[in-house]
Formats: structure tokens, sequence, C-alpha cells
């Protein structure tokens, strides 16, 4: 089964459902219920996109609905701006959005004059909910309706099947994925495991996995587990020798040196740090933000 995202916030609970983020950490395979748009700012990262896969690049973007599934890979030197959405948002025809963006919802396809009108108003949405000035829900509700008609009026309703043929990864690697996605927070798993499991030498897994994905094995199943981890922190109250093993790391010391290579802090200054400026997961919404921070940006 594919596990819904441990990241989202509860939209539910939101006045305003609409959250952004920027950021470069990997996710692994999840749905959500809200659309969902990411921008790639710099360099490029790998999308896995209802099991296939694809290269974009900087300025290309993705749309995706809800409840698709969807990974983002080999994310370490990208820059990414995404955009998450309540249906809520579009009281209208909601319905119409998701069953056309199930069907073309990659830039990889559309002509340049439509990819300039999307990022406009992704941008856009970016400075009004930063700027956060009167009136900012309204301008926001109003570029995401500006969103939906122009994009079932004006974008292709038939991909380019050659090319994207030529994006497909291996058959293989969304099955090990979702493996992986089952496994990666047991202290032992290991590349041996899941390369026997699959009844694949280990070093020809391992190349396997490197050529389809752009990232190592054990940097995959390292970033997975530092991500359960840091939501551990923030979420509960928890000592961090017990959070450790929950999340799948065999000892502190290998968690701690991972944790400060990729946030340069050590996990008690980065629980304290991020709740004196947050609120707790388990708290109250009080606006459109996430609870849960990425990274901070390299």
């Amino acid at each position: 089964m594919i596990p819904q995202s441990s990241f989202q916030p509860d939209y539910r609970k939101m006045d305003f459902p609409v959250s952004m983020d920027s950021g470069h950490a990997p996710q692994q395979w999840h749905w959500h219920e809200e659309f969902e748009i990411i921008m790639c700012v710099k360099s490029s990262f790998i999308l896995g996109l209802d099991f296939q896969f694809y290269t974009l690049k900087a300025e290309e973007l993705v749309m995706i609905p809800g409840r698709y599934m969807h990974c983002l890979l080999n994310t370490e030197d990208a820059e990414l701006f995404s955009i998450k959405f309540s249906h809520k948002l579009l009281r209208n025809s909601p319905e119409e959005l998701r069953v056309f963006l199930s069907q073309n919802n990659l830039s990889l396809f559309w002509q340049e004059k439509d990819k300039q009108y999307i990022r406009k108003i992704v941008r856009e949405i970016r400075e009004e909910f930063l700027a956060r000035q009167p009136g900012w829900q309204s301008a926001i509700a109003a570029q995401l309706y500006a969103f939906q008609s122009y994009s079932v009026r004006h974008l292709p309703q038939i991909v380019d099947s050659p090319l994207l043929g030529t994006r497909r990864a291996s058959h293989k690697i969304h099955e090990i994925l979702l493996y992986v996605a089952a496994h990666y927070k047991e202290e032992r798993f290991s590349v041996r495991d899941c390369a026997r499991h699959f009844n694949f030498n280990s070093n020809y897994f391992s190349a396997l996995f490197s050529q389809s994905t752009g990232v190592t094995f054990q940097k995959y199943l390292s970033s997975l587990r530092l991500r359960e981890f840091e939501h551990l922190l923030l979420a509960t109250d928890d000592p961090v020798t017990e959070i450790c093993g929950r999340a799948g790391f065999s000892s502190v010391k290998t968690l701690n040196r991972q944790f400060r290579a990729m946030w340069n802090m050590t996990p008690t200054e980065y629980r304290r740090r991020n709740r004196e400026h947050r609120p707790r997961a388990d708290a109250p919404e009080t606006g459109g933000q996430s609870a849960t921070p990425g990274p901070p940006s390299q």
C-alpha cells in the first residue's frame, strides 16, 4: 500500500487550505488529497509519477491531482517550489480539473506560451502568500481559478507518446521503491536485503537503482530515514535515543553525523529552534503554512 505523506498539514483544520514549500529533500512514494503544483527553480530532479519517471529541469512544472502517486528523487542539487491547495478552493468543478490533470500534467509536453502563463500564476501565488497583504487570500483563490480555467481550455489534450516513452525508467524500479517504503524503518534493512528480495546480485541491483533514480540506494534510504526522524523530532517529545530507532537508524552516532550533514546542527538544537518559531504538529492550525519544515537552503 502506498503511504499517505507524513509531512502534510491537515487541510481540514485550515481556514484557508493552501500551503507552500521550498527545498530539495527527496520524498518517497506518497499521495495526498490536495492538488499540488511543483516547479523546478534550479538544476533538475527526477519525478516519479504514477510509476513512470521523468527528469524536470529548471522552469519545468508538474501539476499533480489529489490521490495521485508521486515521489521526488535526486533532488539534492535542485531547488524546488511547490504549492498545495485543497479542492475546497475550487468549489465549482474541481473534478473537471482532477480528470484533466490525470492525463496531462507535465510541462515537458506544453508549448512555451503555456509554460510561461502557468509559471506566472505560480510566481504570483508565491508572492501573495509571502507578502500576505490585505486581500491575499482572495488574490490566491482568483489565481487558482485562473489556473484551472486556463489548464482545461488551453493545455494540449494528447501527450506525445514517443517522448513519453523515452523518459520511462526500468519497469522494475517502482516495485523496488514500494518495497523500500515498506521497510526503510527497519534498522537492519539494507541494499543486500532489497536485492535478495528481487533476486538480484547486490552489485547489479545497486547499479540498476542508481541508473533508474539518479541517486545511490544508501543515499535514498538515508534520506527517507532522516525525513522520518525529522517528523518524529518535531511531532513528539520523545527523546532522540528513542525515535532514532523508530526512524530506522541503528545508532545515535550515525544519526547525528547524517543529521548534521543535512541541517548543520544537532537534532536537539533543530527541535528547539523550530519549536520557537513554528506550531507543534498537534497544535491547532493558525494559517496556511506547513507545520513541518524542510531542510534549510544550501
